[in-house]
């Protein structure tokens, strides 16, 4: 009988200590009620999740909590500004949500835990690990936000406008980024690359909405400090068509997160957690569970091409080894995993991604051309020499001897936007760069 007590007693106190829990709690981040929940046995590994700019809030983590509460002890929250939270118009930054973080974990989570953030969340959670590195033992981010430099974000989203004002889809989007950016898309087009902060402003201005301004501070954030600094383990979820955060943040993700892993989710846009659950959850758990992943080694091609020209094409994909390529009015080119030691690029539209281009003298000559340069290296006397250009460089390094780009001609301007890179001349080394620069007047960078 005391036997069959104790054990009714044991099984009562575990089923009463895995029941989920929510409470409104005052804050002293934002003088604010957050509403915090809490799922699973707290005896367990502890996991924070962290979530995005729509107005769902912590509701978007549902399917998550219900397929990890048996194995882990679980707190989501709605951040200030968001949910059953507090909605006031303060200084929603990453920094201070990340110290919303740190004294919610303070007061109700053992220490390490494992930290996943969706969307803005992921951001935050980026932040947070960058500020507290000994709270966190596994970092998960899905999709994450910003990241790049709000110029280059914001000619993204420009290029996903048709997507946006379809209205309604068959998939949630994170709703509140969306109709944000969707009513300042006409400004941007209009003001770009002219004062990028004066549409910002403008728009926040006029939605007045915490959404609007959480975004716009997120969009202030310079993370590339950030990267290099993250030891932990990370698992990077990307929707392969997510029309909210670039793939291509993700690719600049994983390239200089050092432990970190990339998986794509086919057909996905930007909510993997509830569009594509299964497949979602299966690279989830198998992160968690410590199944043993190796970063793809890079292709490495043995024989040099001397020259190719391509000319009047579109849509193709370049890769290998060259000595010298030329590309001429041409469109959607992109140059992948390729060794290149002279680059000319005239009036034509190229990516140049996961590339090396390493020469004595010229490295890349480009002429009225649009060029985005995504993780790679360009090394040389003269890295970059263009006029009439667009120029969008994120996660790549660029070395040069006086300069790394210049502008050849007098009464013609180069825009460059800068994200997540770094510039090395003689007179500095391994310099952060992420900011927008107009070269006139044959100036330099």
């Amino acid at each position: 009988m005391v036997k069959a007590c104790f054990l009714l007693c044991t099984y009562f106190l575990l089923t009463l200590n895995s029941q989920a829990k929510s409470i409104f709690l005052d804050e002293p981040i934002f003088n604010s009620k957050v509403y915090v929940s809490f799922f699973g046995d707290k005896n367990k590994q502890p996991l924070i999740l962290v979530h995005g700019l729509g107005n769902e809030a912590s509701t978007i983590w549902k399917t998550t909590v219900h397929a990890l509460k048996e194995d882990f002890y679980i707190m989501h929250f709605d951040l200030p500004g968001f949910g059953n939270s507090t909605k006031e118009k303060k200084q929603y930054t990453p920094k201070k949500y990340a110290l919303l973080i740190k004294y919610l974990s303070d007061k109700y989570i053992k220490k390490p835990f494992l930290l996943m953030g969706h969307s803005m969340g992921a951001s935050i959670s980026l932040k947070y690990t960058s500020m507290y590195e000994q709270d966190v033992t596994k970092l998960i981010l899905i999709d994450a936000a910003g990241i790049l430099h709000k110029e280059a974000y914001a000619k993204f989203l420009i290029s996903q406008k048709l997507t946006f004002s379809k209205g309604v889809t068959n998939q949630t989007n994170d709703s509140k980024l969306g109709t944000f950016f969707s009513n300042v898309f006409s400004k941007v087009e209009k003001i770009l690359p002219v004062s990028f902060d004066e549409v910002m402003g403008s728009a926040s201005n006029s939605l007045s909405t915490t959404s609007s301004v959480a975004s716009i501070s997120l969009l202030a954030e310079d993370f590339t400090s950030i990267l290099d600094s993250i030891k932990q383990k990370t698992l990077i979820i990307w929707g392969q068509k997510d029309d909210v955060a670039p793939l291509r943040t993700g690719y600049i993700l994983d390239k200089h997160i050092k432990n970190s892993r990339l998986d794509i989710i086919e057909d996905s846009k930007h909510i993997p957690m509830v569009s594509h659950f299964n497949a979602y959850i299966r690279i989830l758990k198998s992160f968690l569970n410590n199944e043993k992943y190796q970063k793809k080694s890079e292709k490495i091609f043995k024989e040099k091409v001397s020259l190719l020209t391509v000319e009047n094409q579109k849509n193709i994909v370049i890769q290998g080894n060259y000595k010298k390529l030329i590309i001429r009015k041409s469109k959607n080119i992109l140059i992948k995993n390729a060794k290149i030691d002279e680059l000319i690029i005239y009036d034509s539209d190229v990516h140049i991604m996961n590339t090396k281009i390493i020469s004595k003298e010229l490295a890349i000559k480009i002429e009225y051309s649009n060029v985005l340069i995504t993780n790679s290296l360009i090394e040389a006397n003269k890295p970059i020499i263009a006029r009439s250009t667009r120029l969008d460089i994120a996660g790549t390094q660029l070395i040069g001897k006086e300069y790394v780009i210049y502008n050849m001609i007098e009464n013609e301007n180069v825009h460059v936007i800068f994200s997540l890179s770094k510039i090395s001349t003689s007179l500095y080394k391994n310099k952060n760069i992420h900011k927008k620069i107009v070269l006139i007047r044959k100036n330099k960078i």
